[in-house]
């Protein structure tokens, strides 16, 4: 008998950070946490190749040029 955890909104009324959340790993664990029902903010070099609305997109200003 497999053992199933129900994460829903185990995180409700919550924000989390998630830094490098536009592509790949951090995305993944972003998604993770917005199922779980935090309010997600993401921040990353580059945009998010495409738009979600139900993630907050904070760019990263580059001030060493």
């Amino acid at each position: 008998m497999e053992n199933q955890t129900n994460f829903n909104n185990e995180l409700k009324n919550k924000i989390a950070l998630v830094t490098g959340g536009t592509k790949g790993a951090g995305k993944a664990i972003a998604e993770r946490l917005l199922h779980a029902g935090a309010t997600v903010i993401i921040t990353a070099r580059n945009p998010p190749e495409e738009e979600n609305t139900n993630f907050h997109f904070v760019e990263m200003i580059d001030n060493r040029r």
